[in-house]
């Protein structure tokens, strides 16, 4: 699915390059069962630039720069921030100057080919340059 930011994030000046979700909406990260399925070096490094960490309570926990709320503020439709049943799905933020968008894009692919009967949905979100700037794009 490809759509295209049109609005500002109501959070951040920043947006992210990648959000990966599970059937139930939440955020795949580092301790998710389904993380072990995100180990190339794109998603770890697009991981740490996404999140940020809170220690509450004794733990500690990965906090979405942008959560669902503020990506859907900047599309013009609605957008179902979950995966097909049991499986993941994969909302990448992209610009025609993004030197990382490839990269994020072959680890994608490599998801897919890896794991052909895993339901994978893949929403690409073209971002102007009015709009926003990518995080480590």
């Amino acid at each position: 699915m490809e759509l295209t930011a049109i609005a500002r994030p109501a959070t951040s000046e920043v947006i992210p390059l990648l959000y990966v979700y599970d059937d139930h909406g939440v955020n795949v990260t580092e301790g998710h069962p389904l993380a072990r399925m995100l180990m190339a070096p794109a998603f770890r490094k697009v991981e740490r630039e996404a999140y940020w960490g809170e220690v509450s309570g004794g733990g500690y926990y990965r906090v979405p720069w942008l959560d669902a709320c503020s990506q859907a503020s900047m599309l013009r439709d609605p957008l179902l921030f979950r995966a097909p049943a049991g499986g993941l799905l994969f909302v990448q933020y992209l610009s025609p100057i993004c030197s990382e968008c490839t990269s994020i894009a072959t680890a994608i692919h490599g998801v897919i080919n890896a794991n052909p009967a895993l339901p994978v949905r893949w929403v690409r979100i073209s971002v102007p340059p009015e709009i926003g700037s990518l995080q480590g794009g």
